[in-house]
């Protein structure tokens, strides 16, 4: 009886595992439009990222992208086996030339505290503030990052992270 328990516990665990690629799913996410995804990129990166225009990725654009970010961030030394159920996300389009990237800001949020804001109704704290303006946060280490993805070769091509205190 305990072998079945098991192997149905098993199953019903492996049905219910993300097999999308996306480490962070799009209810995490929010995608800037094109006219705002300069000020995403000034509020957000130290390093400016040359871009000619700017364009507004969609969700199809991000579905699976992330197939391969441990892996580009285990080549960068950055991937600390990260809980990516913290996570939320900030995207934009960017256009160098004729490349089409997309920009994407990870940055780790903490439930309890963003809880305990709301219940306090902090006055300057908008819980769905992040999903409109740039979440800016400085220090943090690799808890707090920068990507760009490659929409013809879907491949990561630059990394940054924020210091630590």
């Amino acid at each position: 009886m305990k072998r079945w328990i098991f192997i149905i516990l098993c199953f019903s665990q492996a049905s219910c595992a993300r097999n999308d690629g996306n480490l962070v799913p799009i209810e995490r996410t929010a995608i800037f439009p094109a006219a705002k995804a300069a000020d995403l990129i000034r509020t957000v990166c130290y390093e400016p990222l040359a871009a000619t225009d700017y364009w507004t990725p969609n969700a199809t654009d991000i579905d699976g992208l992330e197939q391969t970010l441990a892996e580009f961030l285990d080549s960068r030394g950055a991937n600390r086996k990260k809980d990516w159920s913290t996570f939320r996300r900030q995207i934009a389009g960017v256009k160098r030339g004729d490349e089409r990237l997309i920009f994407i800001y990870y940055f780790r949020f903490d439930q309890g505290i963003e809880d305990d804001l709301v219940k306090r109704k902090e006055p300057r704290y908008d819980p769905a503030g992040w999903r409109s303006e740039p979440h800016l946060v400085f220090d943090g280490g690799e808890e707090f990052f920068r990507v760009l993805y490659d929409v013809k070769t879907k491949r990561f091509i630059w990394y940054e992270c924020n210091g630590v205190a």
